[in-house]
């Protein structure tokens, strides 16, 4: 298990990209290849990782940043070191961080419990359905995507955001 003080929040850069790839490449069937990585930043969207002492991403993800508004685009983390809450601490950073005013939104797998429960804890709500979005991932039959959305929040530094729903 990865010790949480050893943990550094950065941004992902060009520089950066082979390793947040190679993560992605680990972590899903539907990963963002190399180029989509790149083509996000060109489009200028954010890309954070949250990476050991030795500088290797052990999560990232992408934001679509539009005034007050972040969606969150895609998070990943490398496999063997989920469960440890990776995801949780990245989002956690960037919420009560830089994005602590923005409404944000984000979809997810209607199958995805573990990803569906997180977000609830982070202060995420269920705000829509899109039927039949993503694909299949053992059959052909497509799956639907559930909205989230968390509102801004008034907070201290250091507040825990899964004390509050949202205001």
């Amino acid at each position: 298990m990865t010790a949480r003080n050893s943990l550094n929040l950065r941004p992902v850069d060009p520089a950066s990209l082979d390793a947040v790839a190679a993560l992605e490449a680990s972590a899903s069937p539907e990963a963002w290849t190399r180029k989509a990585l790149s083509d996000s930043l060109n489009a200028g969207h954010r890309g954070f990782m949250l990476c050991n002492d030795e500088g290797q991403p052990l999560a990232h993800c992408m934001l679509s940043v539009v005034l007050d508004e972040c969606e969150l685009l895609i998070i990943a983390v490398v496999p063997e070191h989920r469960r440890q809450g990776l995801a949780r601490t990245l989002l956690t950073q960037l919420i009560q961080g830089e994005f602590a005013q923005h409404q944000w939104f984000l979809e997810v797998r209607a199958s995805n419990s573990a990803a569906r429960e997180l977000y609830q804890k982070l202060g995420f709500e269920s705000c829509g359905l899109r039927r039949a979005y993503y694909p299949g991932l053992n059959s052909p039959q497509r799956e639907d995507a559930i909205l989230m959305r968390r509102l801004p929040t008034m907070h201290t530094k250091g507040s825990d955001p899964s004390a509050y729903a949202g205001v």
